[in-house]
């Protein structure tokens, strides 16, 4: 999420792409991708893990439980960014251009038709599916349709292989679902924005199949140079804009999953700071676009988004949801720094 969060700031986000500082444009163009396809592995990970617990100890997995537990978990925070979108376009609207000092191109994509329409998008957790045609203040939640649809599906799926085959049975599909989406996007006459927003399930299938075949992260030799590897790849496509090839998907989320693995060794993956971050990283998601968008200068937009997603962590994420009652292993500190993904 840092990732994502860093490369909005420090570039800006359209229509008003303003960036951080005049020294900060065009840093980290590649971020936003890189960073939503390691929280794809990181939640197919997380997830998949809850579910194989639930198996594991013969009960089955309680798929209705688990849907509330997600919209409880999810749905409190959407709301609340979808009803500061409405607020904000019917202010803008009625004061033409001169609310909050917002950037002049900023009522060309408020208005309040179109933000009614990227609102029941997103509340359904549709936007992925719907062609992008403009700048709306809630596209960003293309991601969390891509999520959700895949709390959806994946425990149906996960139960039927587990009678397939246990552990094997779930990886066994899942490869099917890699290799799929993997064919689909290399065969795609789609554009490469639609794409982009729905061929992305192998990211978390990966993480998935590492949930079952890796559930404690091992220490093994090369872990290091593994680690080294992965953070090289990851870094090089964060600094370069991302060219939508199809393979560079692949790429990234190879090497996300080899960061997981080689995680265990580095200490400073559970800072503090990383672990607050990682606590309000959904909020923060939520939040960070929704401010950048009004065109105010960097450092306020920064400090604005991070209050904005701690008092939203504290006053509505916590009001409906309490982090999952396991305890996070000491050795997993990428999973115990990334709490908010749950």
């Amino acid at each position: 999420m840092l990732l994502v969060f860093a490369s909005h700031v420090f570039g800006g986000v359209e229509p008003s792409p303003r960036p951080f500082a005049s020294w900060t444009r065009g840093w980290l163009p590649g971020g936003g991708f890189v960073g939503v396809q390691m929280f794809f592995v990181l939640s197919g990970y997380l997830i998949t893990g809850i579910l194989l617990r639930e198996l594991s100890c013969g009960g089955g997995v309680r798929v209705g439980r688990f849907w509330i537990r997600r919209m409880r978990r999810l749905y409190p925070a959407l709301l609340a960014i979808v009803a500061a979108s409405l607020l904000a376009a019917l202010i803008l609207q009625s004061t033409a251009h001169t609310a909050f000092g917002a950037h002049p191109t900023v009522l060309d994509t408020l208005s309040v038709p179109n933000t009614v329409r990227d609102a029941l998008n997103a509340l359904t957790y549709t936007t992925n599916l719907h062609p992008f045609t403009s700048w709306g203040w809630l596209d960003h939640t293309w991601s969390l349709a891509v999520e959700e649809q895949f709390y959806v599906l994946w425990p149906l799926t996960m139960l039927a292989g587990w009678r397939i085959g246990r552990h094997a049975g779930i990886v066994g599909i899942a490869a099917i679902g890699i290799i799929a989406t993997i064919a689909a996007r290399q065969l795609s006459v789609m554009s490469p924005a639609s794409t982009y927003e729905l061929l992305r399930w192998d990211a978390l299938l990966l993480g998935s199949v590492l949930a079952v075949l890796v559930p404690r992260p091992p220490r093994f030799r090369g872990q290091a140079a593994l680690g080294v590897a992965g953070l090289t790849v990851l870094g090089i496509y964060s600094l370069r804009t991302f060219d939508f090839a199809p393979q560079s998907y692949t790429i990234v989320a190879a090497a996300s999953a080899a960061v997981m693995l080689a995680c265990v060794s580095w200490k400073w993956i559970a800072h503090p700071i990383l672990r607050y971050f990682g606590r309000i990283s959904y909020s923060l998601y939520l939040w960070h676009v929704f401010m950048l968008h009004f065109g105010w200068p960097g450092p306020v937009s920064l400090v604005a988004s991070v209050v904005l997603a701690d008092l939203s962590y504290r006053h509505i994420e916590r009001r409906f949801w309490t982090p999952h009652p396991e305890p996070e292993p000491e050795s997993e500190p990428l999973l115990a720094s990334s709490e908010g993904a749950r």
